[in-house]
């Protein structure tokens, strides 16, 4: 009679019950009813093929926050004492040689600023009434100032013809060459494009 020693047969065993396995899960029925369960080739796309990314993956920290590139925007707000005494006081100035007037007109007499009008377009809601706004055109002299002179010098001009007390929010500001809107001066300081 012929008889198997017992090693192979115990060795053999887990082998041959592993090809039978793959066998079984390669069949037609057993794909079939894996469609039928649900189709997993398009998990985590929509329906152009586009892949959806979990929320986790792109979300910015909470300590990030857009800074718009204005002029000393981000210092300004940030720790405005440090901006404390920074600011021209003509009541400490000589009064016979320098005033705010005087001053003023030496800044258009300098090309520091161009000139100042009343600017603004016609409304869509009513053609009939033009907006307001002040425009003041800087010269070619306001590109050399420093920040921290720009902004004095705005700022007197501004106090000086009492714009945001008549109710005005800001004066537009423009390059006196290009007739190119710059920025904007506004109470919380110069903001420029």
């Amino acid at each position: 009679m012929f008889s198997v020693p017992a090693f192979p047969t115990r060795v053999l065993t887990p082998v041959l019950a592993a090809v039978l396995g793959l066998l079984v899960a390669t069949s037609p029925a057993t794909a079939e009813q894996s469609r039928m369960a649900g189709d997993t080739r398009t998990a985590n796309r929509t329906a152009d093929g586009l892949t959806i990314y979990p929320a986790h993956l792109f979300a910015t920290p909470e300590h990030y926050e857009f800074l718009p590139l204005t002029s000393n925007h981000d210092p300004h707000h940030q720790h405005p004492q440090q901006w404390d005494g920074q600011d021209w006081e003509p009541a400490a100035w000589d009064g016979k040689q320098w005033t705010p007037e005087t001053t003023l007109k030496k800044f258009f007499r300098s090309g520091i600023f161009y000139r100042q009008y009343m600017g603004g377009s016609k409304r869509v809601n009513n053609p009939k009434v033009q907006a307001q706004i002040p425009v003041l055109e800087v010269g070619p002299k306001f590109f050399k100032l420093s920040d921290l002179d720009r902004r004095r010098s705005l700022k007197l001009l501004a106090d000086y013809t009492e714009v945001f007390q008549r109710g005005f929010e800001s004066i537009e500001l423009r390059d006196w060459n290009t007739q190119e809107v710059l920025g904007h001066y506004t109470p919380k300081g110069m903001f420029l494009y």
